[in-house]
């Protein structure tokens, strides 16, 4: 009735302009995280620069990046209380970490190839495998329409030096990308013991490269195959305690993932969706 009277005492001739909505259109989400709490971060619209994917994630709620020290060292994810051996991460859908209880060291991947970080929190998460039993990180890589070339670099005190570098280029039926971070630093930074006796930090430089390759062709307007590469080399020192400082001990990583994926969402005449995808990881750790 309310309707109908607001009608009537409008003027003659006049009619409502019409209303247009604009808005994204969500991107289809993985079955598993209907009953997760999951924060989507994209790199882009973040207005700091940025020197790490740990950066990008301080700040996300039940979210605490804990550094293991100066610019270059380590940086694990721990969410609401998990520890990094408890979180699964993962790069387009393949496993960085595995079940064995790994932590993910984030400032290791090449920050010019990721697009978005995802963060899923609670324990549905374990619906990932045992390795995420505290919760998911997922990086997503860029998506590209067009070829182009991007890159930062850095440079600072203590022998900081940081390059981020990309390569991306597409054709209608292929499309790729090329990204390597290159990462040093002799940490040589002065403190202040307990005693009040100062000194310089020793035996505490970094050298890291890591690097990432991804290919997808489209065989069909339907299905899709999916090519990945990442590696990681780092080599540092292991100065010790301020107690008992260490002038030659070093440790050095190595880390190496290949990924192949197939999906087909015409399967039926769309009724089904195929994704069917392989992958074959290595790490080595040693420690002189």
């Amino acid at each position: 009735m309310l309707v109908l009277l607001v009608a009537l005492l409008m003027p003659a001739g006049e009619t409502e302009a019409p209303v247009v909505v604009y808005g994204d259109r969500q991107q289809a989400r993985d079955p598993r995280d209907a009953t997760l709490a999951t924060t989507t971060i994209p790199l882009e619209e973040d207005p700091r620069p940025i020197t790490s994917l740990g950066q990008v994630l301080e700040g996300v709620p039940g979210v605490v990046v804990n550094r293991a020290g100066s610019e270059g060292r380590a940086q694990i994810l721990s969410l609401r209380g998990a520890s990094g051996h408890q979180i699964a991460v993962f790069l387009d859908g393949v496993p960085l970490v595995t079940a064995r209880g790994q932590a993910m060291d984030l400032s290791t991947l090449p920050l010019a190839a990721i697009d978005r970080i995802e963060v899923a929190r609670g324990a549905a998460a374990a619906a990932y495998g045992s390795a995420a039993q505290g919760g998911v990180l997922h990086h997503r890589t860029r998506r590209q329409t067009d070829a182009g070339a991007w890159g930062a670099l850095r440079g600072g005190s203590f022998g900081v030096f940081q390059s981020d570098l990309g390569l991306a280029w597409a054709t209608e039926a292929t499309d790729g990308l090329a990204a390597v971070r290159i990462e040093q630093s002799r940490g040589d930074f002065e403190f202040v013991d307990q005693n009040g006796v100062s000194g310089i930090r020793l035996n505490n430089e970094v050298f890291r490269v890591g690097s990432l390759a991804r290919e997808r062709w489209r065989p069909s307007p339907t299905a899709t195959i999916t090519a990945l590469v990442e590696g990681l080399f780092d080599t540092r020192g292991e100065p010790g305690s301020v107690q008992q400082p260490s002038l030659s001990a070093t440790s050095a990583q190595r880390r190496g993932v290949v990924s192949l994926g197939w999906r087909d969402v015409g399967i039926g005449v769309g009724r089904y969706t195929a994704d069917l995808r392989g992958h074959i990881a290595a790490r080595t750790y040693r420690f002189t």
